[in-house]
């Protein structure tokens, strides 16, 4: 019984420190935003970082929005709506069982 307490809180501490230090590193994005992290324009740093801020944004939508991340949140609408980002990232229909089968280029 006891290790499972103890399971169940590191898992809790862990996730909250987890997610302390992701609120920390958004609030430090949102601060060197201008409107990309080095200046005007999408470069390496951005397009390196920007699907994990996608990914973690994408967890709770709504929640991402409510955040004060004015800055964030609209660097990444500008990277979701890039021509380079869906020249990749090409959306296919939800697959159902017994839909055809879907070949990925």
């Amino acid at each position: 019984m006891a290790r499972i307490i103890v399971t169940i809180f590191l898992s809790i501490t862990t996730s909250s420190i987890i997610l302390e230090f992701k609120l920390n590193f958004l609030d430090l994005i949102e601060s060197q935003l201008n409107p990309c992290l080095f200046g005007e324009s999408f470069n390496l740093a951005d397009i390196a970082i920007l699907p994990f801020i996608r990914q973690f944004a994408h967890i709770d939508f709504d929640w991402f929005l409510s955040q004060p991340w004015p800055k964030t949140e609209k660097w990444l609408e500008n990277f979701k709506t890039s021509e380079m980002f869906n020249s990749v990232m090409k959306k296919y229909p939800k697959w159902e069982e017994n839909d055809p089968i879907t070949l990925f280029p």
